[in-house]
């Protein structure tokens, strides 16, 4: 009779135990979840250069990718974002723009740690021209924290027409080498085809980026120049991407065709821009705007860790 008494005794406390041990449990669970911190969103993108040439009337796409650390976290909820911005450093300049769309591109390597790549549609509507040699992206959140982040520059050009009744450009060709490991537009070759009875005068060629500028010209009507070329061997000497600009003083009645070597302000990977060209004809200054043209294709880059910033919010 003891010995049943002693046994009910031990399965009750075994009972007892075992509660104690789930709650126990239970607690631990629920202050952990309720007391650790989110781990940190970071965000990065690599330098470019934005560019687009537009008439007056239309918008500009930006397309603009952003590498974070988490997937489908709340920064690429297009419902969550209440304002996005272009701007300067210093805010004295500001550009509204939308988020149109914002696309998974899969997943890249940074020194080890994986990120995640989306890419941001952006639509800018503005009258004016944009120049910002040092661009943010500055994204306001509902209930979260803003993403301000460095993107490289943005060059956006209004225009009210791209036609020219006075000359055509009959073939536009980019030279393309590599320099510091990066596929760089060196020089573009143009050939003009005169329309006119008279002369004309070019006294301008300038690539519609923030960054370009034309630092010399040479007449290459008769060579058979390759696009992946040493600019330096058909210069003559040494080419630098930082040289300064040259006045330009063409004139023609026919067909002429010219060398325009680059010069770089800031040294990005640009594949394509638009074109102004200012010239005389009989005696009155014109321009000519001729919109984007791709001078090439990367498939493969490499990206230099130096080159980018990561940016630390926290996961809310």
């Amino acid at each position: 009779m003891l010995s049943q008494v002693i046994l009910n005794w031990l399965k009750k406390m075994h009972k007892n135990i075992l509660a104690i041990i789930v709650i126990i449990i239970l607690a631990s669970l629920t202050y952990f979840f309720i007391t650790r911190k989110p781990k940190d969103l970071i965000l990065t993108t690599v330098p470019e250069s934005y560019n687009s040439v537009s008439l007056v009337n239309e918008s500009d796409d930006i397309y603009l990718k952003l590498y974070i650390n988490q997937k489908n976290t709340t920064l690429i909820d297009t419902q969550k974002i209440a304002n996005a911005y272009f701007t300067d450093a210093k805010l004295d300049t500001i550009i509204n723009t939308q988020v149109k769309d914002i696309s998974y591109y899969g997943e890249v390597d940074f020194d080890g740690t994986p990120y995640y790549c989306y890419q941001f549609h952006l639509v800018v509507d503005t009258l004016e021209n944009i120049e910002i040699d040092e661009a943010y992206l500055r994204i306001n959140y509902y209930h979260l924290e803003d993403v301000v982040i460095r993107i490289g520059s943005l060059s956006i050009y209004k225009v009210n027409a791209f036609e020219c009744d006075d000359f055509r450009i009959t073939n536009l060709k980019g030279i393309v080498n590599v320099i510091d490991n990066k596929k760089t537009l060196v020089g573009i070759i143009i050939r003009f085809e005169n329309v006119r009875d008279d002369k004309i005068t070019i006294t301008d060629v300038k690539p519609l980026d923030v960054n370009l500028s034309c630092s010399d010209y040479y007449q290459v009507d008769n060579r058979n120049i390759k696009a992946n070329e040493d600019i330096s061997s058909i210069l003559g000497y040494e080419y630098d991407i930082n040289q300064n600009s040259k006045d330009i003083n063409i004139s023609f009645t026919n067909e002429i065709s010219i060398l325009f070597p680059l010069a770089y302000q800031n040294h990005y990977e640009i594949p394509q821009c638009g074109l102004v060209i200012s010239y005389t004809l009989h005696g009155k200054d014109k321009k000519a705007y001729f919109n984007e043209f791709c001078y090439f294709i990367n498939h493969e880059r490499l990206i230099d860790l130096d080159e980018l910033i990561f940016y630390h919010y926290e996961n809310n």
